[in-house]
């Protein structure tokens, strides 16, 4: 059961970073894909693979990889994107919230 989670995890991280990039560029917060993909991940594998998933994706952003939609780095998490991109991990804690209570 482990390696599902592992798995599902892996993927809803690399789905919301591919979301980062389909883009319509509106200035100064571009509309993209990975809200989408944050509340799939809520709804379809629960709380905690949601939280891991976007944990994983703030992390890899955070440290410097160009996952999100401007880039990666530091900056872009305190620049004007910043506290969407951190809001993601409420919202996807909400959807496994909803996506928990939706299947009992």
């Amino acid at each position: 059961m482990q390696y599902k989670r592992l798995l599902m995890i892996s993927l809803f991280s690399a789905l919301i970073i591919i979301g980062a990039y389909l883009r319509f560029p509106l200035p100064p917060v571009p509309i993209t894909l990975q809200t989408l993909f944050v509340l799939l991940a809520g709804f379809l594998g629960g709380t905690r693979t949601a939280l891991a998933s976007t944990a994983v994706y703030l992390l890899l952003g955070a440290i410097g990889l160009p996952v999100f939609s401007s880039g990666g780095g530091l900056g872009n998490l305190m620049g004007p994107t910043g506290g969407f991109l951190i809001a993601l991990l409420p919202a996807a804690c909400i959807a496994g919230f909803a996506g928990n209570f939706a299947q009992k």
